[in-house]
């Protein structure tokens, strides 16, 4: 049954995900990458994308207009966020049939986290087109060495470089702290990327629930900007003596006093996630400062 609950929860994100932020008008069109390299086998476009089917099941509503309505859109991105913060609550907790065993709930997200990072890349690469507002578009433009893909990825890398480490045999509780504080960042990080995504504009006048869109980019890509910083100074790779603690705990205010993690975003998306990886970052971050000292 836990089995099912599961497999259907992520369905139902999965659907959210590409009905919210996706037009999936054009999917299916442009062959992958992986199909083009390799000739003569069966595309992993349609063997292997976990989104192919619910593009396909979208890609007719959209073909009719612009795709899924506006109205509709937000109401669906802001349920989003709130059943991706209820699973990943439900993922760490404790299998009913074993009570007793110790669940690495930081893990446990980020690996959720990941996979919906996935699915979003699964969408792009059948063809569909990201919603986004003209401040997004504008905002890029102004700054293109502000690379959020980049720096997600750096801070992975991170991730896998410590958890590495373990598995080899390193077990001391340094090892163990490093990866700890590296995971708990990497799901504030992953948190934060996801809230890249929009619904897109309204077509009618008045009140755009994006408005502020331009914003949370700035607010996103400076707080991923500082996570980078903060794991490079933890784990020694920063030439400057500072606080890796200091640092953290300033984007951490931050990020709770903005719209992110306040809950006053306009498009209505639950904080509860940002706000449970902010505390993930920060006991892991905590722990490994007391390893250190």
């Amino acid at each position: 049954l836990d089995d099912f609950k599961k497999s259907v929860a992520e369905r139902i994100i999965q659907f959210f995900l590409a009905v919210g932020f996706f037009n999936c008008k054009g999917t299916g069109e442009t062959p992958s990458k992986v199909a083009k390299k390799k000739k003569g086998r069966k595309s992993l476009q349609n063997a292997e994308n976990p989104m192919q089917r619910i593009a396909d099941q979208l890609k007719q509503p959209c073909a009719k207009n612009a795709g899924i309505a506006h109205s509709v859109r937000s109401v669906v991105s802001a349920r989003f966020f709130s059943l991706l913060a209820d699973y990943c609550g439900y993922a760490t907790r404790p299998h009913p049939d074993d009570e007793d065993s110790k669940i690495e709930k930081d893990s446990a997200t980020l690996g959720v986290l990941v996979q919906v990072c996935d699915n979003w890349r699964s969408l792009e690469a059948l063809g569909a087109k990201r919603y986004s507002s003209s401040t997004e578009n504008h905002a890029n433009d102004e700054d293109e060495s502000v690379n959020p893909d980049k720096m997600i990825m750096e801070i992975q890398k991170m991730v896998n470089a410590t958890s590495e480490s373990l598995a080899k045999g390193t077990t001391s509780s340094l090892a163990v702290s490093k990866k700890r504080c590296c995971t708990g960042i990497a799901v504030l990080g992953y948190s934060l990327y996801l809230h890249r995504l929009s619904c897109g504009e309204s077509d009618q006048d008045g009140d755009n629930p994006d408005a502020d869109d331009e914003n949370d980019q700035e607010e996103i890509c400076n707080a991923l900007e500082g996570l980078k910083d903060v794991v490079n100074d933890f784990l020694g790779q920063s030439s400057e003596d500072s606080n890796p603690l200091l640092g953290l705990a300033e984007t951490c205010a931050n990020l709770l006093s903005s719209p992110l993690g306040s809950g006053n975003m306009g498009r209505a998306a639950s904080p509860k996630l940002v706000r449970e990886a902010v505390k993930f970052a920060w006991l892991g971050s905590l722990r490994l400062a007391s390893e250190l000292a």
